[in-house]
């Protein structure tokens, strides 16, 4: 098997505390190292609610809902919800929201809802665009993601259209 991805750590000034969760992006989940990082994730859970640190918080969150979704569990929808409600908290125009708000699209998406799924996506991209230009690399993954469900649904022009944007932007994200 291969070896566990590089963990992440989270620090707390105020306590010296350390956390540490596996990045759920670089875990090879079909080889199981997820069940790893989300026990991992309840330790960290765990301390960070003790501290009552917010972007800590929000942070795990995230990475706890991000890696729920790639196993499948229902647990998902929960963790992504309070980390939009932490990061809306801190800053409701934020590019941080939007990643969330991405995380949740997939999150959708996976559950059958297309609908809900762009909702999501659109919103991400409205924040991106707000917060860093149309022209910048972060637009071109939500535009992907766009571009997907606009061809799911048989939108092909729109689709192809979203997909050239996406291009444009960042080659890698459009594939």
């Amino acid at each position: 098997p291969p070896p566990p991805p590089p963990p992440f750590f989270f620090y707390h000034p105020a306590t010296t505390s350390i956390y540490t969760l596996s990045h759920p992006a670089a875990l090879p989940f079909s080889t199981g190292h997820c069940a790893s990082a989300l026990a991992t994730g309840v330790a960290a859970e765990a301390a960070v609610a003790r501290d009552r640190e917010p972007e800590l918080e929000a942070r795990l969150a995230e990475q706890l809902g991000a890696a729920h979704n790639a196993a499948g569990n229902a647990a998902a929808r929960g963790y992504l919800e309070r980390a939009l409600a932490l990061r809306r908290a801190a800053d409701p125009a934020s590019v941080e929201v939007a990643d969330v708000l991405n995380k949740l699209g997939s999150l959708e998406l996976r559950r059958g809802d297309p609908a809900k799924a762009r909702a999501r996506y659109e919103e991400a991209l409205k924040l991106v665009i707000a917060q860093l230009g149309p022209d910048h690399p972060a637009t071109a993954i939500t535009r992907a993601n766009l571009c997907y469900l606009d061809a799911e649904a048989g939108k092909l022009a729109e689709a192809c259209a979203k997909f050239a944007r996406a291009a444009e932007i960042d080659p890698r994200d459009a594939s």
